[in-house]
Formats: structure tokens, C-alpha cells, sequence
């Protein structure tokens, strides 16, 4: 069941609260558990509803980094830009507790408020996250692409990290290359899995990605997809769901 399917009803209910504390539990100690190189240098990514940006949520993260030992540099908590545009003040407090603890901080562009880019300047974010849904327009909009490489240049002279998400097909791909996207994920590079199985994955530096799609990068790689990345990265929705 797809998080787009599962989280509303959650937050409907009453539920996600509870549900976001227990996932946010496992994805902890589960990626604390990792040992290597590897599993070091991976971030385990959880999505935070606007419902649960309240002080209740602080105090049930600081009780997960405790308890499980986890680094809190390798925790990502992704939020929605709806919930940044809708109550900057907010945000900004919540955020700044959450960052006061060492853990990053992820916003999914949507794609849609291209006026609203204001809280890239004004927020404490590491990581600025392309949706699918502008991924998927990219082949076929020239507009789309456009805004892309505008995001990836702002996030670049912002210091902020950009990934593309939902990356499924080899053209996508090689166009994110040629915009010099820094970072990806997708269904083309790998599908979700159990906890055990993500593991091992993360020693594969290209993922599921097809050989023919393999760039031959240098060491450095200067303007390439991160390739460290590409296979360094789970998240927990989908993990845990």
C-alpha cells in the first residue's frame, strides 16, 4: 500500500501519531543495527506528517536517537513544502528544535509553488527533494525540464542537496545526468525492500540500474549522479509499510 493511500486515512483517524512514533522507533534502531562501511555511510529517511510537528514529536525523537544509538546525521526526516508554506513560523520552530539534535532535514517539492522557494533561504534544509511527479513531466514538458535545472542550480548555490525521486526510466536518467542532477532514487535504480535485503543493497553503488545506463565516472565525479548515494539511501515509509 502506497503512503499516498495509507497516510491520509492515518491522519483522518487519529492514528499518526502512533503510527509515526513507531515507525520513526524501527527505522531507528533498525538502521543502528547496520554495521560497515557501508551501512555508515547511509541515512535512513522518514516522512514527518504536518500533524505531527509538535513538541510530542521532538520529544518521541530524542527518545528514538537515545534509545537506539542511532547517529543522528544518518536520520533524515522528510516533510511535505505544504507544511512549510502554510505555517512558516511553525515550521521554522520545529525545524530548529529537530536540528538542534543533529538530524537532517528534507522538503518534497512538489513541483507546483514555484513562487513559494522562499523557505529554501530562510529554513535550516539539507536536502530539497524533486517529486515524482515533475520527474515523470521531464520527457515530454520542456517547462518541466526548465524548472529543474533551476531547482538543481539554487540548491547548488544554496548549499542545499538536490535528489530526484522517482527516477523510472533509463531517458529520465540520462537527462537528470545531463542537467547535472546530484542525486537520484527510483524504481530504475532499486524497488523497496525488507530491512534484511536493503542492507546488501547498499553495497551495490548503481543499484538495480541496468549496465547499459552506467556512466563511466571518475573518481571524483565532478557533474555526475552521486553513485554513492544512488545506493546509500532507504526509506522508511516504505520499508516499514
Amino acid at each position: 500500500m502506497a503512503p499516498a493511500i495509507f497516510i491520509p486515512a492515518a491522519e483522518k483517524s487519529g492514528l499518526i501519531d502512533a503510527l509515526g512514533a513507531s515507525v520513526l522507533t524501527i527505522a531507528c534502531d533498525t538502521a543502528a543495527a547496520w554495521r560497515g562501511h557501508d551501512a555508515e555511510r547511509s541515512t535512513v529517511s522518514v516522512n514527518v506528517s504536518t500533524l505531527q510537528m509538535n513538541q510530542d514529536f521532538f520529544k518521541i525523537l530524542s527518545q528514538a536517537l537515545e534509545r537506539s544509538g542511532l547517529r543522528a546525521g544518518r536520520l533524515e526526516l522528510e516533510i511535505a513544502e505544504s507544511a512549510v508554506i502554510e505555517n512558516m513560523d511553525a515550521a521554522a520552530g520545529c525545524l530548529a528544535q529537530w536540528k538542534q539534535l543533529g538530524v537532517r532535514v528534507a522538503v518534497n517539492h512538489s513541483g507546483t509553488n514555484y513562487s513559494s522557494l522562499k523557505y529554501l533561504c530562510l529554513l535550516p534544509i539539507d536536502r530539497l527533494k524533486l517529486d515524482r511527479c515533475l520527474i515523470q513531466r521531464m520527457t515530454l514538458d520542456p517547462a518541466s525540464v526548465r524548472v529543474i535545472h533551476a531547482l538543481i542550480g539554487l540548491g547548488a548555490q544554496l548549499g542545499i542537496e538536490v535528489i530526484a525521486e522517482g527516477v523510472e526510466t533509463e531517458p529520465q536518467f540520462a537527462l537528470l545526468r545531463e542537467l547535472e542532477c546530484p542525486q537520484a532514487q527510483g524504481y530504475l535504480l532499486g524497488r523497496p525492500l525488507p530491512a534484511v535485503q536493503a542492507q546488501v543493497a547498499l553495497r551495490r553503488p548503481w543499484g538495480n540500474l541496468p549496465k547499459s545506463a552506467r556512466p563511466s565516472l571518475p573518481k571524483s565525479n565532478p557533474a555526475g549522479i552521486d553513485v554513492h548515494e544512488i545506493g546509500a539511501r532507504v526509506e522508511a515509509h516504505t520499508a516499514a509499510g
